[in-house]
């Protein structure tokens, strides 16, 4: 855990072992964050913290629903009891291990309903809500065999309101992951786009790339099409993942995720060797692919008042440019407009006339 603490460059964490090859959290941060664990056990860490501003405190919880269906009863009443152990706005969030509706599963046996209820049931009784998320629609998936795949939506973040209002430029990212059967949660704030053009980068051959048997005919071709990078075919796969998993389907689908997350583990180790080359040191180790490690970025960012999204009507977040216009124009048209006005004589007779009838003749 030391060396991983130094790779994800989170000095500062605590973990809970797995029980036999179930479960295993941890919690790592930074040293800009204070942090004070409140309780955990195997199936939960309970933390505030605080960053800059030691007044603006919150809460964190990391949880891992019971794998065992007739025990997950217990993780539910773990959630409800952590509620109102505090008055900080907070969050829960993690592999939950159950739906809370049936469209969040698609393939395999159903779910009984008193199972789904179950878990409503928790989450209404702690006081949380789902945040939402962006991306793909399910966060776990798993081949079948003869009788194909079962995905469903097993990870989440549930929020307290207050912490919502607290931080209502955070949104909840589902990222897929071509390495594990469960996508990456992402927890992070929006940011304005950048518009600073980005300089073209010097081609350099990396000897990586030898190792190839297609490398001969990718260097001719090279010469006549021009540079390849890397980056590009790991961004436009991890592209096409993400989509792949936002696509409804059957089998077929699921085949051609399962081909692409191959096909861009294979460019992940590729990119460990051209890490390890351009650096020259010992702290990138095979099956290791953090290579953000050797990212270092320290640019800050101007913060902007700007509406990320609205709440419509029906309840609905929505961060459509269009849509958000939509919403205003109809919020301060219903503001503006009376509706069932009536007047009284009473209240006519009240008011006194500052125009006479002899202005109105001239």
């Amino acid at each position: 855990m030391a060396e991983i603490k130094c790779k994800l460059e989170k000095s500062q964490g605590m973990t809970v072992p797995s029980v036999c090859r179930n479960g295993g959290l941890a919690l790592l941060w930074k040293d800009s964050l204070l942090v004070k664990v409140q309780t955990y056990s195997p199936r939960h860490i309970d933390a505030i913290i605080a960053k800059d501003d030691r007044n603006k405190k919150w809460r964190f919880i990391k949880f891992y629903g019971h794998p065992k269906t007739r025990k997950r009863e217990e993780s539910w009443r773990l959630l409800v009891n952590l509620s109102p152990r505090s008055e900080l706005p907070w969050v829960c969030m993690g592999d939950f291990n159950e739906i809370s509706h049936r469209g969040e599963k698609e393939g395999g046996g159903e779910r009984p309903e008193w199972q789904i209820r179950a878990f409503s049931s928790a989450i209404n009784k702690s006081k949380l809500r789902d945040m939402g998320f962006v991306g793909p629609e399910f966060t776990w998936s798993r081949r079948l065999g003869a009788r194909g795949w079962v995905r469903e939506r097993l990870d989440r973040a549930l929020v307290s309101t207050n912490w919502a209002s607290l931080l209502p430029q955070v949104r909840l990212y589902n990222v897929a992951s071509c390495s594990s059967d469960h996508n990456m949660l992402i927890l992070k704030a929006l940011r304005p786009k950048s518009r600073n053009k980005r300089r073209q980068r010097l081609f350099r051959f990396e000897a990586m790339w030898i190792k190839e048997e297609e490398c001969d005919g990718v260097v001719k071709e090279a010469w006549e099409r021009g540079r390849i990078l890397m980056g590009r075919k790991i961004a436009s796969l991890t592209k096409k993942l993400q989509w792949l998993e936002c696509l409804l389907g059957g089998g077929a689908n699921m085949e051609e995720i399962h081909a692409t997350k191959v096909e861009l583990n294979k460019l992940l180790m590729a990119k460990e060797e051209m890490w390890k080359q351009r650096l020259r040191n010992c702290w990138l180790k095979l099956g290791d692919r953090n290579t953000t490690f050797f990212h270092e970025k320290a640019s800050k960012r101007h913060q902007r008042n700007t509406i990320t999204r609205l709440l419509d009507s029906n309840g609905n977040w929505q961060d459509e440019e269009h849509i958000m216009g939509h919403i205003f124009v109809e919020y301060f048209q219903e503001l503006f407009t009376s509706s069932c006005l009536t007047v009284s004589e009473e209240l006519l007779e009240a008011i006194h006339p500052k125009v006479t009838e002899s202005s109105n003749l001239c």
